[in-house]
């Protein structure tokens, strides 16, 4: 096969295998746990305008499987594999649920802002 094809191939694979575990993580828990604002909560505002830092996962992924080595994709493919099976895992035993993030998010959208 083509390199270019492995690539899309081993990006492809690993990728969908993360989304297949969130996904059933998701359908598999139970009730969320309702967790308070830890300390490190408390120091780091929540900000709906850092959206952009989480969104870029989804652009340096990509990038990364096209300039790495082509020796290491299988290698990395595996890792991001492990790796989303590893946060699904968390996800699914510990189930959280921080409503203060919503609360904090939709009340600018609602026009008003109270701490």
């Amino acid at each position: 096969m083509q390199p270019c094809f492995m690539r899309l191939f081993y990006l492809l694979v690993g990728w969908i295998s993360v989304g297949v575990c969130y996904r059933s993580a998701a359908e598999l828990q139970g009730k969320p746990t309702l967790l308070a604002p830890s300390i490190i909560d408390q120091w780091i505002d929540f900000t709906p305008h850092a959206i952009w830092f989480y969104l870029s996962f989804f652009l340096i992924i990509p990038i990364c499987f096209w300039v790495a080595p082509y020796s290491r994709l299988r290698w990395m493919s595996a890792c991001f594999m492990l790796s989303g099976l590893m946060a699904a895992l968390c996800y699914l035993f510990f189930q959280p649920l921080w409503i203060f993030l919503l609360i904090r998010a939709i009340q600018p959208a609602l026009g008003y802002w109270q701490d």
